[in-house]
């Protein structure tokens, strides 16, 4: 094994805290489970006991072993590697910095886990093994009685297999990564302009190749929802009412309603499915900046809902810059309540590599600078040659995570970014969710 020195990450809070996080770690891969562990640097630094810091790397579920992982507080710097088994347990005091490289192939991830403490069990990839199908079943159902007429009709089942039909009454439907224990689906009649009409469902046990019989099957007409807005945040330019069918269904309807007013009262009218599992959820947008706030809650069923913006529970984040030849990003935030964390993600290419760097951290967090990596990663590392492609700032908020303890063991393998979020299949687990993101994308990328 060996390692060289190197520089911290800093996590520049906003209020001028500055928060030591550091990235880098050059090891030889042993193919054995336990890690062997070394030291750089000072030991002498807080008299604060140190604490073990239980680590596992995944990929795609499998373990990843050999990953280098290295842990940085006022002690020094500490490197392990990954067993057999993608664990590896480090010394840390409190508030230490953790990272994982993970490298398959020409595409590597960097993630570095800020303020953590001893007794932590942290998660570095993803857990999720990728969905293979069981197979598919055939859905046959009869068409819409009325009233209105039907451009086309969808049919959805558990896992968000979706087919679009106008004059045929029968759709074949692939499971992958479906629970095969339900084999639900959901079938709804649309106008040409996109509107629901009325919906049905049918459950039957999952059988390879097998039929779904929803011909006898009674259409209800779509139930009618809207919702009044008041105390809209000036940021505001649009607002987007979902009304979510919970699981197993995976479909929904939504309406838009332009802000023209600050502070205005907006409402917004929809229609959706006559089927249990009902929740609502509503997403506040901005214009040119790419901002949104997502506010999520699983509300009372109603045909009328009041919502009010005066209390906006989370900043608002702006002018998100990335500079590949300082290795730093950063952005700004307006006032709000503290989230319970947040996670900062850079997305670059350099040379044939395509590489993302994930920072998560504490609420206040406004930059980041990427460190000197290992030796043997120096070809991915974020630097003057590197093309910058998008800079994704995300505040997170949720009830059942309570704070940032919590949060940091989690982030990385929920996989909070808005587009992977799976909020139907969280809807059993979660009442609420607040969201506040930023997006940059790089038009004029550093030089290569």
């Amino acid at each position: 094994m060996r390692l060289r020195h190197v520089l911290p990450l800093l996590l520049v809070a906003a209020c001028g805290e500055v928060i030591t996080v550091d990235s880098d770690a050059a090891v030889d891969a042993p193919d054995q489970t336990d890690a062997a562990v070394e030291v750089d640097g000072p030991i002498d630094g807080p008299e604060e006991p140190t604490g073990p810091i239980r680590v596992t790397v995944l990929a795609a579920g499998v373990p990843v072993a050999g990953a280098s992982v290295v842990a940085s507080d006022g002690g020094g710097t500490r490197s392990v590697v990954t067993g057999a088994d993608g664990k590896a347990t480090i010394e840390g005091r409190a508030g230490a910095s953790v990272t994982a490289i993970i490298r398959v192939g020409k595409v590597a991830s960097i993630t570095t886990i800020a303020g953590a403490k001893p007794g932590d069990d942290l998660l570095f990839g993803d857990r999720r093994v990728p969905p293979t199908s069981p197979g598919a079943m055939t859905v046959k159902f009869k068409a819409f009685p009325g009233p209105g007429t039907v451009s086309t009709y969808r049919v959805d089942n558990s896992c968000r297999t979706r087919t679009t039909l106008s004059t045929v009454f029968e759709a074949s439907l692939d499971y992958l990564g479906c629970d095969i224990s339900s084999a639900t689906v959901h079938i709804a009649a649309l106008d040409s302009t996109g509107v629901l009409l009325g919906s049905t469902s049918r459950f039957a046990s999952f059988t390879a190749g097998g039929i779904i019989d929803a011909t006898t099957a009674t259409w209800k007409p779509a139930l009618p929802l809207s919702a009044r807005f008041t105390q809209v945040p000036f940021q505001a330019s649009s607002l987007v009412l979902r009304r979510w069918v919970g699981p197993p269904a995976r479909q929904f309807q939504l309406a838009t309603v332009r802000v023209d007013q600050p502070n205005a009262t907006q409402v917004a009218s929809l229609k959706y499915p006559d089927v249990a599992g009902q929740t609502t959820m509503v997403t506040v947008l901005t214009g040119e900046t790419r901002q949104t706030q997502v506010f999520g809650e699983v509300l009372p069923a109603a045909a009328t809902y009041e919502m009010s913006f005066e209390n906006l529970p989370l900043p608002w984040i702006s002018t998100l810059a990335a500079n590949a030849a300082t290795r730093t990003v950063s952005w700004t935030e307006t006032t709000g309540a503290a989230p319970d964390g947040g996670i900062a993600t850079l997305t670059y290419d350099i040379g044939d590599n395509d590489v993302t760097w994930k920072v998560i951290g504490p609420a206040g967090t406004v930059s980041a600078t990427q460190v000197d990596l290992p030796a043997e990663h120096d070809a991915i590392e974020l630097g003057a040659a590197a093309a910058a492609k998008t800079l994704v700032v995300r505040r997170f908020d949720f009830p059942e995570k309570d704070g940032y303890d919590t949060f940091r063991t989690t982030a990385e393998p929920d996989d909070l970014e808005l587009g992977n979020f799976d909020l139907n299949g969280d809807l059993g687990k979660r009442t609420k969710l607040r969201m506040s993101e930023a997006t940059a994308r790089f038009s004029t990328p550093s030089p290569k």
